[in-house]
Parts: C-alpha cells; structure tokens; sequence
C-alpha cells in the first residue's frame, strides 16, 4: 500500500511541512474499505499510514512527483 497527495499548486513540495486537514485522509476517491480503516485517524492508523511510501505528486503532472514518507502529524 501507499498513501497518494495530490496538490494543485506547482510549489508545494518545494517546501516543508506541508499541512493537510484531516477531512482529507482517505476520503475521496478511496476504496471504501480502506475509508472505513482510516477515518477516525486514531493512533493505530496515523502510525500505520506513516510506515507506507507516499507519492507527492501535482494535478496535471506541472512539476516532477516524489516519492517520500510522512513524518509527522
């Protein structure tokens, strides 16, 4: 598994943190399924999500993806 974080703006991944809210993790365009694991972001899943590689990558491909984890919540 992997997490995925699409942003619109060509920058964002030039600087760090970035910050997402929580509405946001594992809602849309997300397999039921793994909605339902993640949706209440408890300790279990915030770590659990942080051990996956994530893909941080831009809405029609602006500026080169990368590849990364999260750190921090």
């Amino acid at each position: 598994m992997f997490n995925l974080i699409i942003s619109y703006d060509p920058e964002s991944w030039k600087s760090s943190p970035q910050e997402l809210h929580k509405s946001r993790v594992a809602i849309e365009y997300t397999n039921d399924e793994i909605s339902e694991r993640y949706k209440h972001l408890d300790k279990g899943a915030i770590e659990e999500l942080k051990s996956f590689p994530t893909l941080f990558v831009y809405e029609n491909e602006e500026a080169e993806s990368h590849i990364g984890y999260v750190t921090k919540y």
